[in-house]
């Protein structure tokens, strides 16, 4: 079960340009929520990586007061939550967004190419 602590037009500015050098943003009609664990969600009726911490101060969250952050994203969340988080944790999940290219099948591809392949000669041009 959950409380509605604040529903939100999801509309914010980001100071830094960001995902694609932008400064304003819309995630559209936005939740925020508790459940009886005590666990607050964010929800957002567009879809929006997790980039910015004005994301959710714009909705009224605080994020240093969080004990735990979970923002789903490869890269996107990295610029925003490292400063305020002394501990990324990464976890790779499958599909098209994996963080691991290995897991992608490449038909067309020269060879070697890292990561896909380690162990390969590279010099510089110089």
């Amino acid at each position: 079960e959950f409380t509605v602590l604040g529903l939100y037009e999801g509309r914010f500015h980001e100071p830094q340009p960001r995902h694609g050098g932008f400064t304003n943003y819309d995630q559209g009609a936005t939740a925020i929520a508790r459940c009886n664990a005590g666990l607050t969600v964010m929800l957002t009726s567009r879809r929006m990586p997790p980039f910015s911490l004005r994301q959710l101060t714009s909705c009224g969250l605080e994020p240093t007061q969080f004990r735990i952050l979970v923002a789903k994203g490869v890269n996107a969340p990295v610029a925003a939550y490292a400063p305020i988080c002394p501990t990324l944790i990464r976890v790779n999940t499958p599909g098209s967004t994996t963080a691991d290219l290995r897991h992608i099948s490449y038909q067309n591809r020269r060879r070697p190419l890292f990561p896909l392949e380690n162990e390969f000669d590279w010099q510089p041009n110089r």
